[in-house]
């Protein structure tokens, strides 16, 4: 009587606890192991819209980590971008064993849709096929937006006055989403910037922003605590800065 297990040695496993009696009486049990020695395989590991969504006519940024596994280097990997129908031209790589490696893509969306309703667009990321194809690709959803409002509420709202150098506590990050590099700068941008103070916040002006930033501000009113509350369980966010005259 002989039985051969064919397979993977970490696969194996009893399926009760009579199997060693059934066993015992066997003249020769042998394992014969018969996956690769060294396994190789090269993968997309991570693949995302940097920002998270995008606008027309502003770069959009996806990032990519590709993997390599094995005991030899792979080199002439084509990673190839498609957008919707539209296929970039592919990046050719070397992957060197058990190497990492992070690559980008810009891409220029023409057609958007609203910060309530974006247009939704697919992108593959996909590599020279391998023994393991399943994990050459993998697939994002990227939300285009013409742009995403954001509510900036602190002390002064519309009425700080730069050229009295009186700005509200708001103003650095709103410097860093929306950088202007002069007065006539018409460039467009991803952000809609809405400046309001507390008592300027409405419920309609909450329906489409996607975050609402707030800093510089003393007591909240009931009435804002409320709105905030309300925006918050119907999924919005809120940073808040505590600078100032917040009071915690």
């Amino acid at each position: 009587k002989r039985v051969v297990f064919i397979g993977d040695m970490q696969r194996i496993t009893w399926a009760g606890s009579d199997m060693a009696e059934r066993f015992k009486d066997l003249t020769s049990v042998q394992v014969a192991h018969v996956g690769p020695a060294q396994r190789e395989n090269t993968w997309v590991s991570e693949f995302r819209l940097r920002d998270g969504i995008a606008a027309p006519d502003v770069p959009a940024v996806f990032v990519a980590t590709i993997k390599h596994q094995g005991p030899q280097r792979r080199d002439n990997v084509d990673v190839t971008l498609t957008v919707g129908d539209h296929v970039l031209p592919s990046k050719r790589v070397d992957l060197l064993p058990d190497q990492s490696l992070q690559l980008m893509f810009e891409y220029d969306f023409r057609a958007a849709g609203t910060s309530a309703e974006p247009l939704f667009v697919p992108a593959r990321l996909e590599l020279s096929p391998d023994r393991l194809p399943d994990d050459d690709f993998r697939v994002a959803i990227a939300p285009v937006a013409a742009q995403v409002p954001v509510l900036f509420v602190d002390q002064y709202g519309e009425d700080e006055r730069p050229q009295l150098n009186r700005y509200g506590e708001t103003f650095p990050l709103r410097r860093l989403l929306a950088p202007q590099t002069s007065r006539d700068d018409q460039t467009r941008r991803l952000i809609d910037v809405r400046h309001r103070t507390m008592l300027q916040v409405t419920q309609d002006e909450l329906k489409d922003v996607r975050l609402v930033v707030i800093a510089g501000v003393t007591a909240p009113s009931t009435d804002f605590v409320h709105l905030l509350r309300e925006y918050l369980e119907q999924g919005g966010q809120v940073l808040t800065g505590a600078c100032a005259g917040f009071d915690p």
